[in-house]
């Protein structure tokens, strides 16, 4: 990614790279729930309105 030869090499590694954040943070997640690791963080509620602006920035399946 320092150097892509393409516009569609550069959003290929920037995608790689996203993956491999999710990635690492879900498997962190994982490993704490297994462990039996609690956080009592505060719950933040979300109404319908910013549910659905989340859902629409993903990509349609």
């Amino acid at each position: 990614m320092h150097r892509p030869e393409s516009v569609d090499d550069y959003i290929a590694a920037r995608r790689r790279l996203i993956f491999d954040d999710l990635l690492e943070f879900l498997l962190g997640l994982a490993l704490r729930r297994r462990r039996g690791e609690r956080r009592d963080d505060p719950e933040v509620p979300v109404s319908a309105k910013i549910d659905s602006r989340i859902r629409d920035g993903f990509p349609s399946s």
